[in-house]
């Protein structure tokens, strides 16, 4: 046990160093993209420290699909693990939701195409609504997810069926909101889908 509480705080120390320095984090994700995509893979913990690495480079580089898919395969990882923990139900609906963005975006631009592929943005948004409504219902038994979380969760459960053209639903998660407390008058207070991304939708 101890050499595992060992192993753990030098994986933190490493981890929170990469965190600050671009080189470190290179390397260190290299490190763990050998451990976690090979058998015997890796360990909760450096699953965690792997998403979180991936996290900043998401947010400090220029947003890519191949990154962004890459954190949302380690999120489902970390799900499987633990399938109804609150926190990575919401972290895997926050970045099925920006791959699926990603994807819809990019679908619209060229509109819908025979093969059929147009179909992966809508399938992740739905699995992103569906997430979200998972981690509020968890987070309801337990209460573990802060009142930031909450919120983008319940926003996003109404903006994802908007962007989906489910309007029905969309207005029935926002009537839950309301009921849940929140002071919203009216669905187009929200933000549009994705304003966070450069494809911006009016």
């Amino acid at each position: 046990v101890m050499k595992e509480h060992e192993q753990n705080m030098l994986l933190f120390r490493e981890h929170k160093h990469a965190i600050q320095d671009a080189k470190h984090r290179s390397r260190m994700l290299s490190e763990l993209r050998q451990r976690c995509n090979h058998a015997p893979g890796c360990t909760e913990n450096a699953m965690n420290c792997f998403a979180r690495l991936l996290e900043v480079e998401q947010a400090q580089v220029a947003l890519t699909r191949s990154l962004a898919d890459e954190l949302l395969l380690v999120r489902l990882g970390l799900l499987q693990l633990r399938p109804k923990n609150a926190i990575y139900l919401f972290r895997a609906a926050e970045q099925s939701e920006i791959v699926g963005s990603l994807a819809f975006a990019a679908e619209n631009e060229v509109h819908s195409q025979a093969d059929g592929s147009a179909s992966i943005g809508t399938q992740l948004l739905l699995q992103a609504a569906s997430y979200f409504e998972l981690a509020l219902r968890s987070d309801a038994e337990i209460l573990v997810l802060d009142e930031l979380a909450r919120y983008k969760a319940w926003e996003l459960l109404i903006v994802i069926h908007r962007t989906l053209g489910k309007d029905t639903l969309a207005q029935l998660w926002f009537s839950r909101a309301q009921l849940s407390g929140y002071s919203w008058q009216n669905p187009l207070q929200l933000p549009y889908s994705r304003m966070y991304h450069m494809h911006f939708v009016t």
